[in-house]
């Protein structure tokens, strides 16, 4: 995640998709019972529901919100949130797997709760991760692309058809409009 949060020019939002993924998968080997992993869960996708109904909360709201949940997983576990500016809980090996999920969740928690506040910003990255799946397929199937510029060309290619799409124009028309010499150019935000 380090290298995430290097690029300083962007705001940046957790996939809270991958968070609940991870969690489901926690409660399932570790927590059968939902005890201390189902309420995360459940606040994560009550705040995302409220969200698509178009109710944005507050952020020091949602924060609050989030780390009492965390919290209380925590304290089901026998253990405590770390402390101030503190990244990892002490804990045992034991308990390795599930802590670090609360204590991505702890320390994150701003970039966790983004999407309940910030308007721009997505429950999930299912979006961006579909607009690299080709190149990594392109990559993965050829072994390499034969030049730097093929890869540019790829991708400035995909990036428009996918800005249109986005934007509800037909890829095809914005292709058969860069033919044609008068290119539809997508509106930028």
């Amino acid at each position: 995640m380090s290298a995430y949060f290097g690029f300083k020019e962007c705001n940046h939002g957790l996939c809270n998709a991958h968070l609940v993924r991870e969690g489901d998968g926690l409660k399932d080997r570790f927590d059968p019972r939902g005890v201390w992993s189902e309420p995360i869960i459940n606040w994560l996708l009550e705040v995302k529901k409220q969200r698509d109904s178009g109710v944005l909360s507050s952020e020091a709201k949602l924060l609050a919100g989030l780390r009492a949940v965390v919290g209380r997983g925590y304290a089901a576990l026998g253990f405590a949130p770390p402390g101030e500016g503190v990244k990892l809980s002490p804990c045992t090996k034991e308990f390795l797997s599930r802590i670090r999920w609360l204590d991505r969740l702890w320390f994150y928690a701003p970039y966790v709760v983004r999407f309940g506040w910030d308007s721009i910003t997505l429950f999930d990255n299912n979006g961006s991760e579909r607009d690299i799946r080709p190149v990594k397929l392109f990559s993965k199937v050829f072994g390499c692309w034969r030049s730097a510029s093929g890869l540019a060309s790829f991708c400035r290619l995909r990036g428009y058809l996918s800005t249109l799409r986005k934007q509800g124009i037909s890829p095809r028309e914005g292709l058969l409009s860069v033919f044609r010499g008068n290119p539809i150019v997508p509106a930028t935000t």
